[in-house]
């Protein structure tokens, strides 16, 4: 077994912003920096730069229409839209962009 599978995985986000701090903080190389403390740097500088809140993926399931023209999205998280054959494709993109995060 190699010494880079030996070191461990960052675990989380919030385990990464401490850590680059404490990195960036010195004056090692990150390789170096991270060897001694157990951790694979590649695991750690793959954070670096992503911001703490990760888009998350939103299945779009879409039930039988309740009468011909009407149409009901149901988002994972029980949120329903409703539409009939005049809805605007743009307006239901900027609605899902909104309610995607929430």
């Amino acid at each position: 077994m190699s010494e880079a599978q030996q070191l461990r995985k960052v675990r989380d986000h919030a385990e990464a912003v401490v850590l680059l701090d404490e990195w960036e903080q010195s004056d090692e190389p990150v390789s170096s920096w991270c060897r001694e403390r157990g951790i694979n740097w590649r695991s750690l500088v793959a954070y670096k730069g992503v911001p703490a809140e990760q888009p998350r993926f939103v299945e779009v399931t879409m039930s039988p229409p309740a009468t011909a023209g009407q149409y009901r999205v149901v988002l994972n998280d029980g949120v329903a839209i409703e539409l009939d054959d005049h809805f605007q494709e743009a307006t239901l993109g900027r609605l899902l962009r909104v309610l995607v995060p929430c």
